[in-house]
């Protein structure tokens, strides 16, 4: 009797490919306790591909209607209710500027 798809039986190296997961990213979330939930045969990891999907399903992210009305105003309306403030350039490379050199004769003592 033939597998159906959901049962075929994935390698570390396959499941890697198809979830675009590094191997070593499997290997740390089973040492975790995490991530695809596996089958251990004689010492051989497989993964089941059904599992795998329900996985991803599970652990899907929507964002729901509530996130979607909590949306940012419009620009316009969000500059208007700022007062104006004059902002400074950034300094290079997170540095202070320079001081300006004293010249011979100016503000010595």
């Amino acid at each position: 009797m033939p597998f159906s798809d959901d049962e075929e039986l994935l390698t570390e190296a396959e499941l890697s490919k198809w979830a675009k997961r590094s191997r070593r990213q499997l290997q740390r979330d089973r040492a975790n306790r995490r991530g695809f939930p596996y089958v251990e045969i004689e010492g051989q990891i497989r993964y089941l591909r059904g599992h795998a999907r329900s996985h991803i399903a599970r652990n899907l992210v929507s964002p729901t209607v509530e996130a979607r009305e909590n949306t940012l105003p419009p620009a316009a309306e969000t500059l208007s209710s700022f007062p104006a403030v004059a902002v400074s350039q950034p300094h290079r490379h997170g540095r202070p500027p320079k001081r300006p050199r004293r010249h011979e004769g100016e503000g010595a003592r």
